[in-house]
């Protein structure tokens, strides 16, 4: 499943299904009451997986907002025109979006918490190693949001990796 509280809560998940064909027609009239999109990925073991890849390629945009915010800030940039330009772009995304709340203070822009970011960042790289596929990126990735949880901010939501990166560097970014 994939989305946000407030989409769970109005039945519209996204939900990726690994399944027999058999078996998917008979599990998406179910699926179908709690979730707004359903995708018969493939077969047994692929909904876990193309969810891996999901989260792995959420958590990278979120990783990456959090360090430009923070050279953004520490180079003089004023980061609404990065977030002006990059929201009329093909850089931009609803990801994109929740973190660049946290410049108006908003720190739950997208209700996910860094410690379970964290976890399923960990089960990519994982996935990665075990298909003797170098995971570079998510390596690093997972190692930025084991930095923020070291630092104290597991149990806040993902958008917390902003203040991590002001902790670390000294900018100052998230309104107080």
């Amino acid at each position: 499943m994939a989305r946000t509280p407030t989409e769970a809560e109005l039945g519209k998940l996204n939900v990726m299904v690994g399944a027999e064909p058999g078996d998917f027609a008979q599990l998406e009239p179910v699926l179908r009451c709690f979730a707004e999109n359903v995708f018969h990925v493939g077969a047994p073991g692929a909904g876990h997986t193309i969810k891996l890849l999901n989260n792995f390629i959420a958590q990278a945009i979120c990783t990456a907002t959090a360090e430009a915010f923070a050279v953004g800030q520490k180079a003089g940039i004023d980061l609404r025109k990065l977030v002006d330009l990059i929201s009329v772009g093909v850089v931009n995304s609803g990801l994109f979006q929740a973190m660049a709340k946290t410049l108006t203070g908003d720190m739950a822009g997208l209700k996910f918490e860094l410690d379970n970011a964290r976890k399923d960042v960990r089960y990519y790289t994982h996935m990665a190693e075990n298909l003797a596929v170098p995971s570079v990126v998510g390596e690093a990735v997972h190692q930025s949001l084991a930095l923020a949880s070291a630092l104290g901010y597991g149990r806040k939501f993902v958008p917390a990796l902003v203040e991590a990166q002001e902790q670390i560097t000294g900018a100052k970014i998230v309104p107080r």
